[in-house]
């Protein structure tokens, strides 16, 4: 008896070191981990990590990564495998997305994709789970925002809309829904026309005021902030001839923030109150004060010559400078990345000067549109 016990023991014993040797220690990657941290943590080389993990690149890891931290043998083999097969070893966390209720167009739309351009094993390309991110002091966002693929072409203002009223927790409508409510990509010429109908500027797309108008509809929700101004005089436009702006921005309103909103404490062209630390900045603190306020920001810029997205995210990096600022996007039309999420990322300083719509919105509604929400309490 005591001999099977023993044998049973020792075959227990294998059993452990075998699956020890198998199976490594998994480690999911926490926002401002390096490799430095975890590999001290776990009392381990840069190098192992490394080679355990078959990282093509060990600058880029990003929160929600799954990282092992142990194992041998058979595990590298796997891994090696698994990167001659072109896959990466270390898996990522899916985001929350919104069911699409009505497919506005079967044969187009970012949604058609539908994650056939993902490659996990890029090497341009790391997409953080931006889905499971938390603030910290150096990153503002909105956590476990869930994101939404247009189907449409034209469908990125309602898909956006539809991502700000999901994230309100109001479900009620589709995106085909929000189109027509809010008179999004439609003939303006034809009595009862529908979205989808549009055949000449500035019919196309989603428009600034279509936005507005469509919380205006709906009711229970008040407009905190907008670019678009119904009851703009002649004299508040861009004048002809104006030679301190390109001739394209004749005849629009200005923008709201001037470019030294980002560099300093307030939005005064003449300013000299220039701040030490771009956290400060005026700009800065309007992003992420209404991010601190819950709502997210529906901004249209040059992106696809002309595209809606939602800022729900800033993180400065814990610098003072603003060069590697970092705005966070959700996306509708995230077909680019390698990592079809919903979310998006571009340096802040370059993309405010990238903020306009001078192909798809109407004048003079094409610097620096944005509308943000909330719900009326």
């Amino acid at each position: 008896m005591k001999r099977k016990l023993a044998i049973l023991l020792a075959v227990l014993l294998v059993l452990t070191f075998s699956t020890a040797n198998v199976f490594a220690t998994d480690y999911t990657v926490q926002s401002g981990d390096s490799l430095w941290k975890i590999a001290k943590k776990f009392n381990m080389s840069i190098d192992t990590l490394v080679d355990l993990n078959k990282l093509q690149n060990p600058d880029l890891i990003f929160p929600g990564q799954i990282l092992k931290t142990s194992g041998t043998g058979e595990t590298g083999s796997q891994n090696a495998a698994a990167a001659a097969a072109g896959t990466q070893p270390a898996s990522k966390a899916k985001p929350g997305v919104i069911e699409v209720k009505k497919d506005i167009d079967p044969d187009g739309g970012a949604d058609l994709y539908d994650n056939t351009g993902d490659h996990s094993g890029s090497k341009y390309y790391v997409n953080p789970d931006f889905y499971r991110m938390k603030s910290d002091d150096d990153l503002t966002i909105l956590s476990q925002f869930k994101t939404y693929q247009q189907t449409a072409e034209w469908s990125c203002g309602s898909a956006t809309i539809l991502m700000v009223l999901e994230h309100f927790g109001v479900d009620d409508y589709s995106e085909w829904d929000i189109a027509v409510k809010s008179g999004a990509h439609t003939d303006q010429d034809v009595p009862g026309s529908l979205p989808g109908t549009a055949n000449n500027f500035p019919e196309y797309g989603t428009s600034v005021d279509d936005i507005v108008k469509f919380f205006h509809t709906i009711g229970g929700f008040k407009v905190v902030q907008t670019s678009y101004k119904a009851d703009y005089k002649a004299s508040d436009l861009i004048q002809v001839g104006d030679k301190s702006v390109p001739e394209n921005d004749w005849g629009n309103l200005p923008g709201t923030f001037e470019s030294v909103s980002l560099y300093a404490s307030d939005n005064d062209p003449d300013t000299e109150n220039w701040v030490a630390d771009a956290k400060d900045s005026y700009f800065v603190k309007w992003v992420t004060g209404n991010l601190k306020a819950n709502r997210p920001i529906m901004v249209e810029w040059g992106d696809w010559d002309g595209h809606w997205q939602a800022i729900i995210g800033y993180d400065t990096n814990g610098t003072a400078g603003i060069g590697d600022d970092v705005i966070i996007f959700a996306d509708p039309y995230d077909t680019s990345d390698s990592w079809q999420d919903g979310y998006y990322y571009y340096p802040a300083e370059r993309w405010f000067y990238m903020w306009s719509d001078r192909a798809v919105a109407p004048k003079p509604y094409q610097i620096q549109p944005f509308v943000i929400v909330e719900p009326v309490k």
